[in-house]
């Protein structure tokens, strides 16, 4: 069992002849924020499929918080945090109801929406059905989605698409329920968060502010 929050060797996928992910190695320290920069194409969001457990990679391995991604995803995917940049919302339903039916699915007990719902900028707009949000309001909900369970790793993929520099998911703290450490998202984390965090991104300049670690990949396959 490894001790990194994130652990990859030789990991890699292919779609037919096209080789998306391309063994590749690296790990991200406990505590750290780490960025995965790459334009479209590098293979990004596949390996934050393969490393949330909704992928199976075709060679190598991975760890996350020392548990496999393959033979232990159940483990994993109770201890992590996902927000994609494509949206995976309930749009006939308010944000509110949006929070509370996920927090059931994660069995969050005695959950209240109105904190996330203010950290993010839509305490205002908590009963509007998502189908009338903006692009960026659904993915400031995304990130809310991602966090309610107190994640012990957040996997933010592209999170910044449709987002003013200025939103509110990069400040202040979010704090842990009793018992389990507090969690910072990105722009904290680099300045002393406990948690850790990895960002996918198309734009070096985004990912290296808000990281304290990054690698960039090819276009035409992760190396």
């Amino acid at each position: 069992m490894s001790d990194y929050a994130i652990l990859a060797r030789g990991l890699a996928y292919n779609y037919g002849d096209l080789m998306a992910v391309d063994h590749i190695d690296f790990e991200v320290d406990r505590g750290e924020v780490f960025g995965f920069l790459g334009p479209n194409g590098a293979g990004k969001t596949t390996t934050v499929k393969m490393l949330t457990g909704q992928m199976k990679p075709k060679a190598g391995k991975a760890e996350v918080l020392g548990f496999s991604v393959v033979d232990n995803v159940r483990e994993v995917q109770g201890k992590i945090g996902i927000c994609f940049e494509e949206t995976n919302l309930y749009e006939g339903m308010s944000a509110r109801e949006n929070l509370k039916l996920f927090a059931r699915l994660f069995e969050v007990k005695n959950f209240g929406p109105e904190k996330l719902l203010d950290r993010v900028r839509l305490s205002d707009r908590g009963d509007d059905k998502v189908q009338n949000y903006s692009k960026g309001m659904k993915q400031r909900l995304m990130v809310a989605r991602s966090i309610l369970h107190q994640p012990e790793i957040l996997f933010l993929d592209e999170p910044t698409d449709g987002l003013d520099p200025g939103s509110a998911i990069y400040q202040g703290r979010n704090s842990g329920r009793a018992g389990k450490r507090s969690f910072r998202l990105p722009h904290d984390a680099q300045h002393g968060g406990s948690g850790q965090a990895l960002r996918s991104c198309r734009f070096p300049k985004s990912g290296q502010d808000s990281c304290s670690r990054y690698t960039s990949q090819p276009e035409t396959g992760v190396r």
